[in-house]
């Protein structure tokens, strides 16, 4: 498919072990060290988070869809947990392994962007339940979806829930065209028409010319009219950087365009505006810019 790279794969429900907690990359470069960790309540997501929690600093709340829509984020567990250890509760589609018992009980689809949805609706009601492990320590008015190539679509898609403030958009775009047949069941139901419906401030992350998404992201950023949107380009292509220790150069504008768009702190726009941003003096990278404040 030249429009999109999706992936085929078989994604299982599994039973969770005893294993809770697991720390990489000794817990990531920001001030809260991370841990990747699961709930009971929420089987069918794995969470990233500071180890320590505390109710004076509530944690922005991102909500993450994987490349091809798969059900398990471990090729991305560097750069997650890198954005958890700056503070923020990032939630990813699918078990982590590491967490999960030989006990195999279903098999399942594509996930849908109901998953995202679904992680969204327990963060607010542990956030809200008295002796929660997150009882009043998440900002549930700072919240984001971000994914990766049909995860990205996912973002997009989940973006619409008003509880929503803004969306990153990695190696994606929604298609000019519908896709090959074969691909419609797992792919979100998108035409460029949705991209009007997108009301939060959005930033592409694209991986140069030869990324499959390159030619759907550009054509995505002429016709966002409604709000804020940024299109970067670093030559990765379509896989990016996620697997690179701490997430490689991705990482370095998500952090900024969440610190900037979930925590308020307005010195991080400079990564993004004006032609001699932040990110525009980084090596390799193209920014263009539009409806920025």
């Amino acid at each position: 498919m030249k429009k999109l790279l999706v992936f085929f794969f078989f994604s299982f429900s599994f039973a969770v072990s005893a294993q809770t907690k697991l720390t990489v990359e000794n817990g990531g470069r920001g001030a809260h060290k991370a841990i990747i960790t699961a709930d009971k309540n929420l089987p069918d997501h794995t969470i990233y988070r500071s180890a320590e929690m505390s109710s004076s600093a509530p944690l922005p709340i991102v909500l993450f869809g994987n490349g091809g829509c798969m059900n398990n984020s471990e090729g991305y567990q560097n750069y997650l947990n890198e954005i958890a250890s700056q503070g923020y509760l990032v939630i990813a589609v699918g078990p982590f392994e590491y967490f999960l018992d030989d006990t195999l009980t279903s098999v399942r689809e594509f996930t849908k962007t109901d998953k995202l949805i679904e992680a969204l609706d327990w963060a607010f009601k542990e956030n809200g339940t008295s002796g929660s492990a997150y009882y009043q320590k998440l900002d549930t008015k700072s919240v984001a979806t971000m994914g990766h190539s049909c995860g990205g679509l996912q973002a997009i898609e989940a973006s619409f829930d008003p509880r929503v403030k803004t969306t990153i958009v990695l190696n994606s775009g929604i298609l000019a065209s519908p896709p090959p047949e074969q691909f419609r069941a797992s792919l979100p139901a998108l035409s460029l028409d949705d991209l009007q419906k997108i009301r939060v401030p959005a930033l592409y992350l694209i991986g140069g010319e030869s990324d499959v998404a390159y030619t759907n992201a550009e054509a995505n950023f002429e016709r966002i009219s409604k709000t804020a949107v940024v299109l970067a380009n670093y030559p990765s292509g379509h896989g990016g950087t996620y697997r690179e220790a701490h997430g490689g150069e991705y990482v370095l504008p998500t952090i900024a365009w969440f610190n900037w768009q979930l925590k308020g702190q307005v010195e991080s726009k400079t990564y993004f505006a004006g032609e001699d941003c932040d990110l525009c003096q980084r090596k390799d990278w193209e920014v263009k810019t539009k409806g920025l404040q």
